[in-house]
Order: C-alpha cells, then sequence, then structure tokens
C-alpha cells in the first residue's frame, strides 16, 4: 500500500475574493481530477476550512460530493475567560 496523500486546507486559495466564483468552479474542478487521479495510487486526505463569504459555500459542497467519506467536526466557541490577577 503506498503512502497516503494528505491535503491541508485545500480551499483557501480558492475563497480569495479576487478570484472569481466561475474561476473558482473551474479551478477546483481541475484540481479534483487531479485529486481523483492521486486516488487510485493511494488513499487521499483533504482538509477542508469554511468559507468566510457564504458564496464560496458550494466549493466546499462540491469537494464533499467527491469523496467517499466525510469526516466534519465543530469547532468549539471560543470562550473568554477572565484571568485571575496575583
Amino acid at each position: 500500500l503506498q503512502q497516503p496523500y494528505l491535503v491541508l486546507d485545500l480551499l483557501l486559495t480558492f475563497y480569495d475574493d479576487h478570484v472569481k466564483p466561475l474561476e473558482a468552479n473551474r479551478l477546483l474542478e481541475a484540481c479534483l481530477l487531479q485529486i481523483n487521479r492521486l486516488c487510485q495510487l493511494a488513499p487521499v486526505a483533504i482538509t477542508l476550512s469554511q468559507p468566510i463569504l457564504q458564496e464560496r459555500a458550494f466549493l466546499v459542497e462540491k469537494v464533499c460530493a467527491n469523496a467517499n467519506t466525510v469526516f466534519t467536526g465543530k469547532i468549539p466557541a471560543s470562550q473568554e475567560i477572565q484571568l485571575a490577577l496575583l
């Protein structure tokens, strides 16, 4: 079995607001073709972060639709903690 591939935060550059959504979609399609090619050789794990702009949420949906398995996790809301002064 080949060593797995790990793709960290795949969509980060696709969230750039200077890249138009149609262009981001086109580029993601090309990336997904290459990722599918890699899947033929070894397991591929991809991490994603949520988009800042809701108009880019379709990118996450597209990647998840192409995945064999999707794991999701909730990031706990940060809690403000008052530190004690000594």
